[in-house]
């Protein structure tokens, strides 16, 4: 069964916030803060999930650099950048220390999420090809 776009749009989304703020986030619950705890007596549970993060962020950022590229990848996270800026400008966003945090980690999962879905947004933005019919 093939997901619709807006269903696997969504799907790529939460797997991108779900290893992006779990690794770390400003709440105190997070890969990082439990690593600080764990760190002088490392156990199971550590060692399985620094393994399970490391592959989800080596798969995510590979996926997006293959689909983005250096260019891709700067011009996306250019515009959201420039789309935050404008939007303090205007008195739509107040940046303080926990909500700039959570800026960033949205856009982080933004950037991952367009470079996981940017083949198909690039087949629906292509129409395809007329089949070749020989005269």
């Amino acid at each position: 069964m093939r997901l619709s776009f807006p269903a696997a749009l969504g799907l790529r989304f939460a797997l991108s916030t779900g290893v992006v703020v779990g690794t770390w986030n400003p709440t105190g619950y997070s890969w990082v803060h439990y690593a600080s705890h764990t760190w002088r007596h490392p156990n199971g549970l550590f060692a399985l999930s620094t393994i399970i993060l490391t592959i989800a962020w080596v798969v995510l950022g590979r996926a997006t650099w293959k689909a983005l590229g250096i260019i891709g990848w700067v011009l996306t996270a250019l515009l959201l950048g420039a789309l935050l800026w404008a939007a303090k400008d205007a008195g739509l966003l107040d940046v303080s220390r926990s909500v700039g945090s959570w800026v960033v980690l949205v856009c982080i999962v933004v950037v991952h999420t367009v470079g996981l879905s940017w083949g198909d947004l690039r087949r629906k933005a292509t129409p395809a090809p007329e089949p070749f019919r020989p005269r």
